[in-house]
């Protein structure tokens, strides 16, 4: 196998974007209305310039994908298959492969020589300064691959099995975590049907359903309750015959609702007895979701800073007088709000010709006349749809009735009994 170091932020950006447009535009001049300009422009725009922050100081990426980049998958893929056709095809016969599968960054090979996977391995590494290679030979006949384990049997083929590597710790999903049930249950079929589509022979099955059986015992699962869904799964793959029923597809509808135990189940089974009968055409789906997780209580990423958030509540405080304040909520970043509100480009920070209106800029220029900056501003709350920041900002300016807002709420507010 050969893996690819560092792929996405080794793949070069001005090239790769050369790539995809020459190949779109191979016979074309205009694709979805685009000329080959405009569509290399945008491709541009979209991976040029990422910007990440670290220990508090933002940085932008030269070179390479960022992680986590919309595109970077699409992008190291257009380049990898660009290259490798040209590399396998001038590649000398005396040591070229006889098999080449690639996935991303990972390619399974076969060769007729064991020799001929090094002299491959220099040819590739000669090719572009920005790949580097590297390649794992099989061990006692087995060697693995995107977590399977492939393995030579004795008619001259190969036999899949599950692998796990030499660090697997055994530690997985308990069974007295506080999620729902549901979660659980999933937590066995996921792994069980990895098995059943990786496990190439009923041996290599047994075995893994054997240490799979331990593995949830050992994670707190009762070991009759685990051979049940065992059993269950294997039946429905291997004994049952599916029938089909000609009936009318329902509609299928998706609600959230925090976990918070068993009361949690008990309101989901009950809000599904009762909407199904109201509405029998419609498939309702409840799924709880528990977010105190331990990520939420261990914060290891660097926060964006303030003027870099988004889709917030904001409360503004007169550092000269006191008394004048004002609640307002933004989809934008808050500095973009902020400069709006202080009638200066959010670029450049020079004043623009026709600023909008803003009761924050008419206090400081009929009372106080003092210089405002973003630190006189301070989120309340955030939100992620526009509605609920309309609410979130009605319902402060009832709590903290600002002095320079002209209304009591943004939106009606109104309790029902």
């Amino acid at each position: 196998s050969f893996d690819v170091e560092s792929l996405f932020t080794n793949v070069p950006l001005n090239e790769t974007i050369d790539i995809c447009t020459q190949s779109l535009f191979f016979n074309v001049t205009h694709f979805l209305g685009m000329t080959k300009e405009l569509f290399k422009s945008f491709l541009k725009l979209a991976v040029d310039n990422s910007i990440f922050i670290f220990d508090g100081v933002l940085y932008g990426q030269v070179e390479g994908l960022g992680m986590g980049l919309p595109l970077g998958p699409t992008f190291a893929n257009a380049f990898m298959c660009h290259h490798e056709e040209a590399w396998l095809d001038d590649c000398p016969l005396k040591f070229r492969p006889v098999l080449y599968k690639r996935y991303v960054d990972d390619s399974f090979l076969l060769f007729r020589r064991k020799g001929h996977a090094q002299l491959f391995l220099n040819y590739l590494n000669s090719k572009h300064p920005n790949i580097r290679f590297t390649a794992e030979k099989e061990k006692d006949g087995s060697l693995p691959f995107l977590d399977v384990l492939v393995t030579r049997t004795s008619d001259n083929t190969f036999a899949t099995g599950v692998f796990r590597k030499p660090t697997f710790s055994g530690l997985g999903t308990s069974y007295f975590s506080s999620i729902p049930d549901k979660f659980k249950l999933n937590s066995i079929k996921t792994l069980l049907h990895r098995a059943y589509e990786i496990c190439s022979s009923y041996e290599n099955l047994h075995t893994e359903i054997k240490f799979l059986h331990s593995y949830f015992v050992k994670n707190g699962f009762r070991g009759d309750f685990v051979y049940k869904i065992i059993a269950r799964f294997l039946n429905q793959k291997i004994n049952v015959t599916p029938i089909c029923y000609n009936t009318v597809e329902k509609k299928s509808v998706y609600f959230t609702l925090p976990y918070f135990g068993y009361q949690s189940e008990k309101l989901k089974k009950e809000l599904l007895c009762f909407l199904s009968k109201a509405f029998p055409a419609v498939n309702f789906n409840f799924i709880l979701i528990n977010r105190n997780t331990i990520g939420s209580f261990f914060k290891f990423k660097d926060r964006l800073p303030c003027a870099l958030t988004s889709s917030v509540v904001y409360l503004f405080s007169c550092p000269s007088c006191g008394e004048g304040s004002y609640v307002g909520c933004t989809k934008r970043r808050l500095h973009s709000r902020v400069c709006q509100h202080l009638g200066v480009s959010e670029y450049t920070g020079d004043k623009v010709r026709a600023p909008c209106d803003s009761k924050i800029r008419e206090h400081n220029l009929l009372q106080c006349k003092t210089k405002i900056s973003i630190s006189n501003f301070k989120i309340l709350s955030s939100a992620k749809n526009y509605g609920d920041l309309l609410i979130l900002e009605s319902l402060f300016i009832n709590k903290l009735k600002p002095d320079l807002n002209d209304h009591a709420s943004s939106i009606p507010l109104d309790i029902i009994g």
